[in-house]
């Protein structure tokens, strides 16, 4: 197995008692095998639940205001013109 430095994530050197050190910033930490431990799912499963609900709600709220109709006008953007709203036809020729 390779271990990997979690500062920089250059490949570590495995030593004595679990110790292993960073070949490339030479930081030290220490290996223990076992199983990941996963703390605080459950505030992300109701963080996603809220998002999900909120979501549904501001879907209910857009068929409110167009009326239920899915098909709704929906805005365009039309293309911008060039702005050359001075009158001058032959800018190149002004003299400054």
């Amino acid at each position: 197995m390779e271990l990997k430095c979690p500062n920089c994530g250059t490949p570590a050197v495995a030593g004595e008692g679990g110790k292993v050190v960073c070949t490339g910033c030479g930081g030290t930490f220490r290996f223990r095998a076992g199983e990941a431990k996963l703390e605080a799912v459950a505030e992300f499963d109701q963080l996603k639940k809220k998002v999900a609900e909120q979501d549904d709600e501001i879907r209910k709220l857009r068929e409110q205001i167009s009326g239920g109709s899915s098909n709704a006008d929906e805005p365009t953007d039309e293309p911008d013109e060039p702005d050359d709203d001075d009158g001058d036809e032959d800018d190149e020729d002004e003299d400054f």
